[in-house]
């Protein structure tokens, strides 16, 4: 039988807090380019958990960038395990690009690392960011 803890929760963030933060980072971004880099440019979430949060960053971003995602697990259920990549961004879109990586939990840092070391290098990438 299943119990559920009653333990009392605390909301660190209400939901106009989080909207708020994400759109901080929209505006950062807006800053930093404009409508003649947006050809330059490719966003590349990594399925599946940051789909909520980049859907909702998108929604302030002013220039209209690639989006390729990324498709990378190291999970299987609970348990950590080896990565196992099952979506690749296209290289013809990525190639002398400035990529944007966009995860949901940077934890250990092993996914950006993976994503460093084993992914990026396959492309000729001009430069790459996490979000």
């Amino acid at each position: 039988m299943n119990t559920i803890s009653k333990q009392k929760t605390k909301v660190l963030y209400n939901p106009q807090q989080i909207d708020q933060c994400v759109y901080n980072i929209a505006i950062s971004i807006n800053k930093t380019y404009s409508q003649q880099d947006e050809n330059n440019i490719v966003f590349c979430p990594i399925l599946q958990g940051v789909v909520p949060f980049f859907a909702d960053l998108i929604k302030y971003i002013e220039i209209e960038p690639y989006v390729e995602y990324l498709g990378i697990s190291s999970y299987k259920g609970t348990e950590k395990g080896d990565f196992l990549v099952y979506k690749m961004p296209d290289p013809s879109i990525i190639k002398d690009k400035t990529i944007w990586v966009f995860d949901d939990i940077a934890d250990s840092g092993d996914t950006l690392r993976f994503v460093e070391d084993y992914i990026i290098p396959l492309f000729s990438v001009s430069r790459l960011y996490s979000c």
